[in-house]
């Protein structure tokens, strides 16, 4: 989402003075191409709504009286609302788990196989630290956090999931909207986290795929953009 928010930027800067079809074709361009290159499932669409705003802006002269100065405001905001929509509905997802893979590994191949975009941490690749975390995490708008039974409690049949994902989900309720949050438990274990989870989602990790239904409507809640065939 970085592309996106530098242009978001751009966009809500630029003004009509001086050279400015110039400056921003230029805009234009890099939108163009990092919508085009993007993996967003309704590109298309965004893309014919971008190349209509660009046909309108083109078609104002250089010099712009009162009704053409008006015209520009109303095109700016239409591409700077369509900025806004791009990533509402394709937030950087980040995914939070613990010593067990077998959650983790089937989370990823799905979000995979849907196309969306990303980030998890795997320590195999990259040694784990405050600093990585916040490094992925701070470009991710959705939190993926997946309890699994890492320690027992006693000889309670209790079981705590590892710190760095309590630590991780922490972080994110500071920094993000509870309807972008999700925690997954598994089906045969008793988590113990001694949080209250009012206001996040915080559900059963189905077997059988059950899971996955319950992540996309969270999502499409959010305003993540689910593609139908993915619910049927």
């Amino acid at each position: 989402m970085k592309e996106v928010n530098f242009l978001l930027k751009r966009f809500q800067d630029f003004g009509y003075k001086g050279e400015w079809k110039e400056q921003y074709y230029h805009l234009y361009e890099k939108s163009y191409e990092l919508l085009n290159n993007s993996l967003y499932p309704k590109r298309n669409i965004y893309i014919k709504s971008l190349d209509e705003f660009n046909g309108i802006m083109m078609d104002l002269p250089h010099s712009l009286g009162h009704e053409e100065k008006l015209t520009f405001r109303r095109n700016q905001k239409h591409i700077i609302d369509l900025l806004y929509q791009i990533k509402e509905e394709n937030k950087k997802i980040f995914v939070s788990f613990g010593r067990e893979s077998r959650m983790k590994d089937k989370v990823c191949t799905f979000l995979g196989k849907t196309k969306m975009d990303f980030v998890v941490i795997d320590e195999e690749d990259t040694p784990y630290s405050p600093e990585t975390f916040v490094k992925y995490a701070k470009d991710c708008e959705y939190g993926i956090f997946l309890f699994s039974a890492d320690q027992e409690i006693g000889t309670t049949g209790k079981f705590q999931t590892n710190s760095n994902v309590m630590l991780e989900l922490g972080y994110f309720i500071g920094q993000s909207s509870l309807k972008n949050l999700i925690a997954f438990y598994p089906s045969d274990k008793f988590i113990e986290t001694g949080l209250n989870f009012q206001g996040i989602a915080y559900e059963e990790f189905k077997p059988k795929g059950g899971w996955k239904i319950t992540l996309l409507h969270h999502m499409k809640n959010s305003g993540i953009y689910v593609d139908h065939i993915l619910e049927e």
